[in-house]
This record gives C-alpha cells, sequence and structure tokens, in this order.
C-alpha cells in the first residue's frame, strides 16, 4: 500500500482502523526550529521544547503516540478536533496522506510508540536572514531582530513583531551562539540517515547558516 496513492477517504479508514485519533504525523514528520529550542509535528500544534537527549522520542512525544493509539484527544491538536466535529476532513487526515506517511500503513496495528525515526524532517538551524520579509517575524529573520531591538515592536493594538520575548527565553540560541540542539542532531543524524526520506531546510536563510554545511558532510 505504500506504494499507491491514496485517496482521503482512504486514509481516514486506515486511520481509524487504529484508533479515532490516530495521526501518522506524530510517527513520521517533525520541524526542528534550533534556534528556538523546540519541535512541532505539524504547523497547526503548539511548539514544544526539544529533548536534547531524545529529540524526537522525547517522553511527551511517545506519550501523545500512546493516546493516540488509544483513541484519546490531546489538547494540543484542537484545530483537527473542531473540524472533524463539524464533519469536515481535518489535517490529521492531509498530513497522514503524505507519501513519506503512507509506509506506516502497511502494518498499522503493529505500531510502536518508543525508538520511532521520522521519514520526513525539517530543520531551522538559526534565524540568520538578509531580508525583512513582511509575514515573518524577529524570531525567524535575523534582520527583523536587529531592526525591532533598534526602533521596537510596531505600534498596534498590541505590540507585534517585538525582540524582547526573544531576550527572555533561555532558548534562543543567536547565529554566533553555540547550539546544543544542533550539536545533538549532527550526533543523532548518522544512525537514522537510512530510514529519512525527506529532508528539508529553512530559515532563517538556511545558507547563510555556518552548520548548514556540518549537515550537509552526512548525506
Amino acid at each position: 500500500m505504500s506504494q499507491k496513492s491514496l485517496t482521503l477517504d482512504q486514509t481516514k479508514a486506515i486511520l481509524d482502523s487504529v484508533s479515532p485519533t490516530y495521526c501518522g504525523a506524530k510517527w513520521t514528520q517533525v520541524l526542528f526550529q534550533f534556534h528556538l529550542g523546540s519541535l512541532h509535528n505539524c504547523c497547526l500544534t503548539p511548539a514544544q521544547p526539544i529533548d536534547k537527549k531524545a529529540l524526537f522520542n522525547s517522553p511527551r512525544l511517545i506519550q501523545e503516540r500512546q493516546d493516540f493509539l488509544d483513541g484519546k484527544k490531546i489538547k494540543d491538536c484542537a484545530v483537527c478536533w473542531k473540524a472533524e466535529d463539524k464533519g469536515y476532513q481535518s489535517d490529521r487526515v492531509y498530513k497522514s496522506s503524505e507519501p513519506w506517511t503512507q509506509p506506516l500503513y502497511d502494518s498499522p496495528q503493529k505500531l510502536q510508540t518508543k525508538d520511532i525515526v521520522p521519514s520526513y524532517i525539517e530543520l531551522s538551524l538559526s534565524n540568520r536572514c538578509q531580508f525583512k520579509c513582511a509575514y515573518c517575524s524577529p524570531e525567524n529573520s535575523s534582520s527583523l531582530y536587529a531592526e525591532a531591538k533598534t526602533f521596537g515592536p510596531y505600534r498596534l493594538k498590541n505590540d507585534f513583531n517585538g525582540a524582547d520575548y526573544l531576550e527572555r527565553s533561555s532558548n534562543y540560541f543567536l547565529e554566533n551562539d553555540d547550539n546544543p540542539y544542533v550539536d545533538a542532531f549532527i550526533a543523532w543524524y548518522p544512525t537514522i540517515a537510512k530510514e529519512v526520506k525527506n529532508l528539508r531546510f529553512t530559515g532563517g536563510e538556511p545558507l547563510l547558516s555556518h552548520r548548514l554545511f556540518e549537515i550537509l558532510d552526512l548525506l
């Protein structure tokens, strides 16, 4: 089945055969934002802290996988539950229909929760970027960060695109900082490389990160 294209209805039927809340993204997809010390399995969920020792297999992620297998609705995925309660196809189905997720469905009843290797990895190594795109933010653009440091946030109804909250964060790493999360990934990646199908870099501007080529050397 992993070699075929699945419709959304077919995907949902497979998901529901495991549990009514099972989502393949929790097993196969991750965005690491190393400069923020955070990760997401999905763009609709809140970020959670990276566990340097476990990365994709932290106690929290393991518990969330088990909750999905048990049919529990975790609060971080409220967007999908609300959509499904109204009768719509949610991102739980859309994300789970991606080709890098489908190999899971060859044996959906044999799913494990520990020692999982993601087949799709997206990496944000730093916020270093030469642009100040209007839709971006200081946390993802060093140029916007420098501007916010100089001029402060936009004075809207609420202050917008300021830098203060980043400076208060103990997990925010500037480009010239030694980043333990990147170090942990570089140590981990050679052990999982054969199982990773998609490795994507985002930013900031990836080519401006001095750590990018350390990772490319591992490929």
